[in-house]
């Protein structure tokens, strides 16, 4: 077994589940209406708090270490937070779409780093449990693509269907670059790991309560359901997977 070549197939994977999402936006040609715009963002809203809890706060305060465990998480959470803030304060609020695009970007930060963390680990011990750093590739591949679909729909309407897959793929572009950055440093990276995960909770707050649910909620209930559905769908990936 080339614990190697399956490391690069993991990173490669969570690369691909992000542009699969993005081009589902293909199979629509003309501008989402104003329903279905609320009806995505709430989907998005949705996928970004479940993805807060589950994937980067939970995490953290499991990886956070010592008697002060509570600073990692609470400090990373208040940065991210501040950070979104700063963004919004210095580029004149861009407008939901593009900060949700920045959120999700940002927070497949961390996502890339476990997985290289995992994968550089397993090789680190032998490769015994690299099949284990696999399905977890695996997992984050599959929540990967409704991210994936949530950045090119939003973008949709200003951008067209191209230009909105692009970003897509580009939302998902940093995932392999900071796997292969956590591989090779898994032995010295894995201290920073709480710091990160809450850093970029605090920007997926932000970004949902600040825009994307009041922006969702300015015409109907759907985006209410929408909400409901991306957050019951990424908890339910989740506990199958966890």
């Amino acid at each position: 077994m080339n614990c190697t070549l399956i490391s690069i197939f993991g990173i490669l994977l969570i690369f691909f589940a992000t542009s699969l999402g993005s081009a589902f936006v293909f199979f629509f040609k003309k501008n989402i209406g104003t329903n279905l715009n609320a009806l995505i963002l709430g989907f998005a809203s949705g996928i970004m708090f479940a993805a807060c809890f589950c994937e980067l706060i939970y995490p953290a305060i499991s990886l956070a270490d010592g008697s002060f465990k509570v600073l990692p998480v609470l400090g990373g959470l208040v940065i991210g937070n501040l950070f979104m803030l700063f963004i919004d304060k210095a580029f004149k609020q861009t407008g939901p779409q593009s900060n949700f695009m920045l959120a999700i970007t940002v927070h497949n930060i961390p996502e890339g780093l476990i997985v290289g963390l995992s994968f550089g680990g397993a090789i680190a011990a032998g490769g015994n449990s690299i099949l284990s750093s696999l399905f977890l590739a695996a997992g984050v591949a599959l929540q990967n693509v409704p991210e994936g679909m949530a950045v090119s729909f939003t973008l949709k309407n200003r951008l067209g269907n191209k230009k909105s897959f692009l970003y897509g793929v580009l939302s998902g572009a940093v995932e392999p670059v900071f796997a292969l950055f956590g591989l090779f440093i898994s032995a010295k990276l894995s201290a920073l790991m709480p710091w990160f995960l809450a850093f970029s909770a605090g920007v997926m707050m932000y970004v949902s309560t600040e825009e994307m649910i009041p922006e969702s909620k300015t015409n109907s209930h759907l985006g209410s359901i929408g909400f409901a559905v991306g957050f019951i769908l990424l908890l339910a990936f989740e506990l199958i997977l966890g």
